[in-house]
């Protein structure tokens, strides 16, 4: 075998030479930065569909959980307030922010623990503050929206909002006749935002009392200076045109026998209100000065007719009363409040600063009214029919002072020791003119009556010593013990000068009631933080002026209110355990609150009933009777599965109530035990944002039971069971469907069951979603039955009032939405 010939290439020179590349830049920031005790969040960072808002951001930041009640928490911690570059939006509220705002206007999420104040010396909340774009530092946004229905139903509304740096400016206004009732500006901006809420307070109202005609408009316009100078002016008016068609059904346990009542009204009125608020601030680093001032004026005008049945258990008899009632009233209220607050400096380890508050409100109430009452009463009981003029004033005075950390001057190491007093100064003028209206005309009634003017001197001194007990591991966990002791006095001193020389009055009281408060916190950082309470606070309950000197009438012969001019406080003694506990992890988060109350009550303030018979009616009178006791446990549990896309909440909430009371009843002393409970459970599951469905079941029960020789109960008991499914899984397309059933039970009456099943499907229009048709369909069994049951310690009741039925609706609405800076 041949060799392969050897090539060889002697030396190879190669010339260096070096090629210059393009300059690279790594422009993309990361997504969470660390700053001191700030986390922050590039909103760039996380992508998100077209047309999402801040609420949409935050599901998708890590830690951030935004539960089915509206609450945010942020690794398990909850959050206190949301601001837009560092101020409140448009008051405050967080669906304001996260509902109406794009994500993509967004620059940055800032996450801060919330700093310790004078009044919270241990704090476990956090705030979030948005920082918008520089070119999306200006907007406006709002909704208006239209709607027709079956039954000549109707709804709509008008919410424009226009935000500058420096400026927010609100106008709005809504009317409808489908029960969606409002008394403030808050509630309509929560109805105006862009993206369809679970939830909001401003919705056909099934079970309000009647049917309602609402129409309301305002404006709020917000200012600020500076950084430290804020002014706001609020406007509110609002207009309700009601009628309220009542069945009635009461039972009571009055010695050793039960009474029954039942009666059928009909009511029917118009409510106008006006509402000005004017205030400024000053907020500096560690003080705050601020005034505000309220006008306020409520016109009401009512027409009742009322058929009382009232059932004798023993002798069996029954009277009939029919009651009528034409009235016209009015309430104008002038209010001014100063308040400077000087803190100290917490992020000092040494506190040497002086810290202090200085708060002073004034108030002036004028009430006026003009009622026609004409009772007439079956048997030989009679008719009365009278009129009444009534004019009443009040002038509050409040001055609180608090001297801060006075332990400095006496060198108590690591004790705080503030000064307080708070001085309350009343005076309430009433000035009652009774006639009765006869054939020959109005005669004066010289039992009812009269002029008084009521002085009533309030003052609480007390010196509050605090003393905390902290540990620290950085980045670990935090320990905190916070031991607070308040030697509280109480003065009072009540004054009454009338025309009826049996109704003046000068009498003082005093009392010294030490409250002992101790609070532990343990945070172990990026696992769980808990809370633990336990105080005792005791306190002296003053009677009221209509507790005293109330004058009975017997227009309502079975309803004789009399007032007791000897009747004493009560002093009650309050034991409170509270337990709070939130734990955050990857894949499930819960938050567990046990709140536990017991007390004892001394000279108790109870009522005295005098029922003899069906003829003589039924008179109610206050009283001082021996020790009554109660106690309370409220128990809740909300805890959340996070599984990728899918998100599952079950939620349970129990509590109960128990409370044993003593009364005098035709000058026997009876006890009577109430015992009640309301169990809640609930459960929702979350996919992406597509689909939403949940479950929810509530049980209450209530029991009093009434004893001496013999004993009586009554009881109470209802079941509500919701269900609820919304499907966003069509582009642009949501649908609804909502089923309530409920069932109640009165003792022996009748049980009642109805169903409300509501449905609803919308489309939005447009590329930016900003155009909307909605179809409602609202009581689609015409099942709804307005079933209110209450509860009181010798009675329960039920009530069927009229309410919205059937009906359908159409609706279009336009959102506005423009954010940038040629605005």
């Amino acid at each position: 075998m041949g060799q392969s010939p050897v090539l060889d290439l002697k030396t190879v020179l190669v010339d260096p030479g070096a090629i210059e590349l393009n300059e690279v830049t790594i422009s993309s920031a990361p997504p969470v930065k660390i700053k001191g005790d700030t986390v922050e969040f590039n909103a760039d960072a996380f992508k998100l569909k077209p047309n999402a808002v801040v609420e949409d951001l935050l599901r998708n930041l890590p830690g951030v959980i935004i539960w089915g009640d509206g609450k945010i928490t942020v690794n398990g911690k909850n959050v206190s307030k949301i601001l837009v570059d560092g101020k409140p939006f448009f008051g405050g509220n967080f669906k304001i922010a996260t509902q109406n705002l794009p994500n993509q206007i967004i620059d940055k999420v800032q996450v801060t623990p919330d700093k310790p104040t004078d009044n919270n010396p241990i704090v476990s909340t956090v705030s979030v503050n948005l920082t918008l774009k520089e070119k999306n530092k200006k907007g406006l946004f709002g909704k208006a929206s239209a709607g027709l229905g079956t039954g000549h139903k109707y709804d709509g509304n008008l919410s424009l909002n226009y935000f500058t740096p420096k400026m927010e400016l609100t106008a709005l206004g809504a009317g409808n006749n489908v029960n969606k009732v409002a008394d403030n500006i808050t509630t309509l901006l929560e109805d105006a935002v862009f993206k369809p809420s679970r939830s909001t307070e401003y919705l056909p109202d099934f079970n309000a009392l009647g049917q309602n005609k609402f129409l309301s408009g305002g404006f709020n316009l917000s200012r600020s200076f500076s950084n430290k100078r804020k002014l706001n002016i609020n406007f509110f008016r609002n207009n309700i045109d009601k009628i309220i068609e009542q069945n009635y059904i009461g039972i009571s346990s009055l010695a050793n026998e039960r009474r029954i009542d039942s009666s059928i009204t009909r009511k029917s009125g118009t409510d106008i209100g006006y509402r000005f608020l004017a205030s400024y601030e000053q907020n500096r680093p560690n003080s705050n000065f601020g005034i505000s001032a309220k006008i306020s004026k409520d016109i009401g005008s009512l027409e009742e007719r009322t058929k009382n049945i009232i059932n004798d258990g023993s002798s069996q008899l029954s009277i009939v009363n029919n009651f009528k009632n034409n009235g016209f009233d009015t309430d104008e209220n002038i209010a001014l409040s100063i308040n400077f607050d000087k803190s100290a400096d917490y992020s000092k380890k040494q506190i040497k600063n002086r810290s202090y508050l200085f708060k002073y409100t004034l108030s002036y109430d004028k009430y006026h009214s003009s009622n026609e009452r004409v009772s007439e009463y079956s048997g030989q009981l009679g008719n009365v029919n009278r009129e009444y003029l009534t004019d009443h004033s009040k002038v509050n005075n409040g001055l609180e002072y608090r001297y801060r950390n006075i332990g400095r001057f006496i060198k108590l190491q690591g004790i705080q020791l503030d000064l307080i007093n708070r001085f309350d100064l009343n005076k309430f003028s009433r000035d009652n003119r009774v006639s009765d209206v006869t054939g020959e005309g109005k005669i004066s009634n010289r039992f009812l009556t009269n002029k008084d003017n009521y002085w009533m001197v309030d003052e609480k001194p007390s010196l509050l010593m605090k003393k905390k007990f902290s540990k620290l591991f950085e980045s670990r966990y935090s320990k905190d013990l916070l031991i607070s002791v308040d030697l509280q006095a109480r003065f009072v001193n009540q004054k009454n000068t009338a025309m009826i020389n049996t109704l003046n009055f000068n009498r003082s009281f005093s009392a010294f009631l030490p409250n002992v408060e101790a609070i532990y916190q343990y945070n172990n950082v990026g696992r769980f933080n808990r809370m633990l309470k336990a105080a005792y606070a005791p306190q002296m309950k003053v009677p009221s002026l209509e507790q005293l000197v109330a004058l009975p009438d017997s227009s309502d012969l079975y309803n004789l209110r009399k007032g007791n001019i000897h009747l004493r406080p009560e002093y009650r003694h309050e034991f409170i355990l509270s337990v709070i506990q939130s734990s955050y992890s990857k894949k499930a988060n819960y938050i567990f609150s046990l709140d536990l109350k017991a007390g004892i009550v001394e000279k108790s303030i109870i009522d005295s009933i005098d029922y003899r018979n069906t003829i003589s009616g039924t008179t109610y009178s206050m009283a001082n009777a021996g020790a009554s006791n109660y106690a309370s446990i409220m128990l809740t549990l909300d805890k959340t599965y996070m599984f990728k896309d899918k998100q599952v909440m079950p939620t349970i909430y129990m509590g109960l109530n128990r409370s044993n009371l003593p009364r005098y009843i035709n000058g026997s002393l009876y006890q009577t035990n109430t015992f009640s409970t309301i169990l809640k459970a609930g459960l929702s599951y979350t996919y992406k944002n597509l689909l939403l469905v949940s479950a929810n079941h509530a049980l209450s029960f209530f029991r009093n039971t009434q004893f001496q020789s013999e004993y009586y109960t009554n009881i109470s008991l209802s079941n509500i069971t919701t269900l609820n499914f919304t499907l966003n899984q069509f582009k642009h397309c949501t649908f609804n469907i909502n089923v309530k059933n409920t069932d109640s039970k009165l003792s022996n009456d009748r049980k009642l069951n109805y169903v409300l099943l509501n449905s609803s499907i919308l489309y939005r229009f447009l590329k930016s979603e900003q155009l909307e048709m909605k179809f409602s369909a609202l009581d689609i069994l015409k099942q709804n039955r307005n079933v209110l049951i209450d509860q009181f310690e010798n009675r329960v009741t039920r009530s069927e009032i009229n309410s919205l039925q059937r009906y359908f609706m159409v609706s279009l609405s336009y959102y506005p939405r423009l954010f940038n800076q040629q605005l």
